[in-house]
């Protein structure tokens, strides 16, 4: 399968794009960090076939391009890694425990 298909492939997958649970966003932002991924690969690939063959501002370009999809997809890995975070840090939210009923260990954080 080429990067491209596979790009279409996680863009499919993101047929649904409001969520009304946090495990439904969780569930987004990993297609959508895949979906990124794949985006850089895709853009690195063309970039390169692309060298030599193009003047410097447009290769400056695609290496802008490429720098930002791979950003996109490092904040995405961080704001997935946020939301499970948040799961275990406040479980108040998604259990409606009190703190109070938390063990010790758990109220420090």
């Amino acid at each position: 399968m080429s990067d491209m298909e596979a790009l279409l492939e996680e863009l499919h997958g993101l047929d649904r794009i409001r969520s009304s649970h946090p495990g439904d966003v969780t569930a987004l932002l990993t297609r959508a960090k895949a979906a990124a991924g794949r985006w850089a690969d895709v853009l690195e690939e063309i970039q390169e076939s692309a060298h030599g063959l193009l003047g410097p501002h447009a290769e400056a370009a695609l290496e802008v391009a490429f720098r930002h999809a791979e950003d996109s997809y490092v904040e995405l890995e961080i704001a997935l890694a946020a939301t499970r975070d948040a799961h275990v840090i406040h479980p108040t939210k998604t259990t409606g425990l009190s703190a109070q009923n938390l063990p010790s260990s758990t109220t420090a954080l």
